[in-house]
């Protein structure tokens, strides 16, 4: 593996050489490449603030990625790797570029930046494999897919298939009173402790009804009630809902269960009995968000 470590200088002219300079080094090398350091430019206007970007310097920067088959990390930490010395100043000057096939074998590589107080240099940069799990990613269904050349193919293959080392966007961490933070316990505790107050209501009256008002089940309508579910009766109920409405949290809308009913009627028979059996669901098939819209 070839490692690259500089600091690129600040004449825009200076900087295409150095460019062009590492993109023959990188072609002439037979293996991996890791370019890394301060390159003294951004790559868009997001990575700068305070301060105008310079169309062609960046535009250059971008080309020398692109032309060398680099691919730019994500950064975790603060958005911002430089400062002046008055602090109205940001940009991002460090970068770790690398070939796709590192992130084949690695898949979760990030930038993590960590603040140090130094003047003019308000970073360290560490280069890392970092995976932490929150979960499946949300992901919603179209059904224009279902008219698409081979998808019948895709979704028949794969049902039984676990696909794994796919490289997504995923949160790395948040900032907790100025520490970054990527243990996914804490994580999701500061999600839920920021929705929960977002969400949070005042102590108030509250409305109530008297229960003895409401009529009784009888003896025949619990035991229906308790029967067991039938094929027959949760396919009614799928068929009865739209096709493109409540989708899951799994994205998978009540048309892809129509559509591959055959494919899929055996595992979801199995899973609502196995609920009918156990009283045990997982929580986030029955969550829901609610949100008041004020009418003018």
């Amino acid at each position: 593996m070839l490692l690259i470590s500089g600091y690129a200088p600040q004449g825009a002219e200076s900087k295409r050489q150095l460019w062009g300079e590492i993109s023959q080094l990188i072609a002439s090398f037979l293996g991996e490449c890791v370019v890394m350091g301060n390159f003294n430019e951004v790559r868009d206007e997001s990575k700068r603030l305070g301060s105008p970007l310079y169309p062609n310097p960046a535009r250059n920067f971008n080309q020398f990625i692109d032309q060398a088959d680099l691919v730019d990390i994500h950064l975790g930490g603060p958005r911002f790797t430089w400062s002046d010395r008055w602090g109205l100043k940001f940009s991002k000057l460090d970068h770790f570029l690398v070939f796709e096939d590192i992130l084949r074998s690695f898949p979760h590589l990030i930038d993590l930046v960590l603040e140090k107080k130094i003047f003019q240099i308000i970073t360290l940069v560490f280069f890392l494999e970092h995976r932490v799990v929150y979960g499946p990613s949300p992901f919603r269904l179209f059904h224009s897919w279902f008219e698409l050349d081979g998808f019948d193919v895709v979704v028949r293959d794969s049902w039984s298939t676990v696909v794994d080392g796919m490289r997504q966007l995923a949160i790395r961490g948040v900032m907790i009173d100025g520490i970054w933070v990527d243990d996914p316990g804490r994580v999701k505790k500061e999600f839920q402790l920021f929705y929960q107050k977002l969400f949070s209501r005042n102590n108030g009256m509250c409305p109530t009804t008297d229960a003895s008002i409401f009529s009784m089940l009888s003896e025949a309508q619990v035991h229906f009630l308790q029967t067991p579910f039938s094929h027959d009766e949760i396919k009614r109920a799928v068929w009865d809902c739209g096709s493109d409405k409540a989708l899951g949290p799994d994205g998978f809308s009540f048309g892809f269960l129509k559509e591959y009913w055959d494919l899929i009627s055996d595992d979801l028979v199995a899973f609502i009995q196995h609920f009918h059996s156990h009283c045990l669901i997982p929580k986030v098939c029955n969550a829901s968000f609610f949100s008041v819209i004020p009418k003018v």
